[in-house]
């Protein structure tokens, strides 16, 4: 039975609640044990399906939200070797199922364990089942992950508490014509009105026991990319730690999630709701609450998603050229809000395309002493450094970003900038090939190795690199322009080099290097 939460539905198990934080001491000791040695989860998400054919819709938000609830549950109890993180390229059909077929079979499971899924990225409903799509399943078909066969696996493990949450889409509303046809997607997945069935704390069930699965979507409907990611990050964070105990259970997460679905909903005139199915007792714990939110976010978001949007247009304000718009949104929030994580890192964000360094650090300072540790946080400090050249200083902490997400190529990219403009070439070309390992699809990897090759003067290499950046990027106009200073300074092919260069400025009629170049041909 699939049902839809409300808020009412859940005011017996805020009782339960209540009686539970007058043992909060006992109850918090006994789950962070747990949680700490035997609770096992699969983080999953995808942005893009660039290397398969047709192309799903980039989806902006997927990776960013899979690598905010790791750290959420990274912060709040669980085990970093118990997690495994699969985005981008690495998140493939084999890769996903190898890990599940794992995780079901740990020796260490017992009925007080957790087993955790967690997925973000494209989805759809066939035949009355509901799919997730790993990163390679658009050459193959077969490779489309069925939920109920991973629901099927963790039923079977020695895991007694197994939770499923899974933000996609669940029709074929969300897809283009190909890709309904390729999947062979039907109307017979028509949106039918979904009756909420609580959960029956009477029921005959083991206690904390039990399957739950959310998914983000009613049948036959899209999903809202990141939203609900992002609410569930929060809700395990501590916003949804509604007694105070320490401990966020299952039950408190729907709760949270209801009022969260339901305030969006009425501020942007859109359905948004989360959809559960399977028997589980509401007192499943999910997390441990390390330290006491007051207000702010861990995920990178805000509880209220009206806000979150706000700073969100603050981001791209910033990255469009207007970073003093951004910062006043900023700090409008920071005003009533000193430790906004989102106000802050996005404040640091538009000092650091200002080019006030000072500033920026500042700002993302203040981010790490509330404790939040995260991949890009990191990235943008060292790239603070490495645009001021002080190399050495950026390196470590672009070192410190890839420790605390291997699956992120963006570390090795800026540490092979570095070594290039250290001019030590073999070493950048070591750190755009793990880039590049990680994800083969980003044309700028490979044109920053094509110059670390240019820089060998291994011009075969050079042309190779550059030429792959254009077959990814046909805009690409810094490959274009590239290839030009070869046939110019290298080969003195100057007819061969014009061409590059209008290429160039064909891509981009305010690229000024391929104009003067041009001027200079003449």
């Amino acid at each position: 039975m699939k049902s839809k939460i409300p808020i009412i539905t859940f005011l017996f198990v805020l009782i339960i609640f209540s009686q539970r934080a007058s043992n909060a001491g006992t109850w918090q000791e006994q789950v962070k044990a747990t949680t700490r040695s035997n609770n096992y989860a699969l983080i999953v998400g995808i942005n893009d399906w660039s290397n398969s054919d047709p192309k799903l819709t980039h989806l902006p938000n997927s990776e960013k939200a899979a690598r905010n609830f790791f750290t959420a549950l990274l912060s709040n109890g669980w085990n970093k070797d118990n997690i495994t993180l699969l985005t981008g390229s690495k998140a493939t059909y084999d890769e996903i199922t190898r890990t599940i077929n794992n995780l079901v079979n740990t020796p260490d499971a017992d009925e007080e364990s957790t087993i955790l899924f967690f997925f973000t990225g494209h989805g759809f409903r066939s035949n009355n089942r509901d799919y997730v799509i790993p990163c390679d399943a658009m050459n193959n078909a077969n490779k489309n992950l069925y939920i109920d066969w991973i629901e099927q696996k963790f039923d079977s493990s020695g895991f007694g508490r197994k939770l499923l949450f899974i933000e996609a889409c669940r029709g074929y509303s969300g897809m283009t014509e190909a890709e309904n046809q390729l999947f062979g997607i039907t109307n017979s997945s028509t949106s039918k009105s979904v009756v909420f069935q609580p959960v029956d704390s009477a029921k005959s069930l083991r206690p904390h026991m039990g399957l739950r699965t959310l998914l983000s979507a009613e049948r036959g409907y899209v999903s809202r990319n990141g939203v609900i990611s992002n609410f569930i990050s929060d809700g395990i964070s501590g916003k949804a730690d509604y007694n105070g105990d320490k401990v966020v259970v299952i039950g408190e997460l729907e709760l949270y999630l209801a009022e969260q679905t339901e305030k969006w909903s009425k501020q942007f005139n859109l359905p948004l709701n989360v959809y559960t199915h399977g028997e589980c007792d509401p007192m499943v714990p999910i997390t441990v609450v390390e330290r006491q939110t007051n207000g702010q976010q861990t995920s990178g978001q805000t509880g209220d998603q009206t806000q979150s949007y706000t700073l969100d247009q603050a981001w791209q304000l910033s990255n469009n050229g207007k970073p003093d718009e951004a910062l006043k949104i900023c700090e409008s929030y920071l005003k009533t809000d000193p430790n906004n994580i989102s106000a802050l890192e996005y404040a640091g964000w538009a000092h650091y395309k200002k080019k006030e360094y000072e500033n920026a650090l500042a700002y993302y300072t203040k981010v790490i002493n509330n404790g939040i540790k995260n991949c890009w946080i990191y990235e943008v400090i060292g790239l603070v450094y490495l645009d001021q050249k002080q190399y050495e200083t950026a390196e470590t902490y672009f070192n410190d970003a890839e420790g605390l997400d291997q699956n992120d190529p963006n570390p090795h990219l800026y540490l092979g900038e570095c070594h290039y403009n250290k001019q030590e070439y073999n070493d950048a070309i070591n750190e755009f090939k793990r880039a590049i390992d990680i994800n083969s699809s980003d044309d700028s990897f490979y044109c920053w190795r094509g110059c670390a090759y240019y820089g060998l003067k291994n011009y075969t290499n050079a042309l190779s690199d550059w030429n792959k950046a254009i077959e990814l990027d046909p805009k690409h106009v810094w490959a274009y322009s590239n290839i030009g200073d070869y046939y110019y300074y290298i080969a003195k092919d100057n007819p061969t080099a014009k061409t590059w260069y209008q290429k160039a400025l064909d891509a981009d009629p305010n690229y000024d290097h391929a104009r003067n170049m041009l001027e200079a041909i003449k």
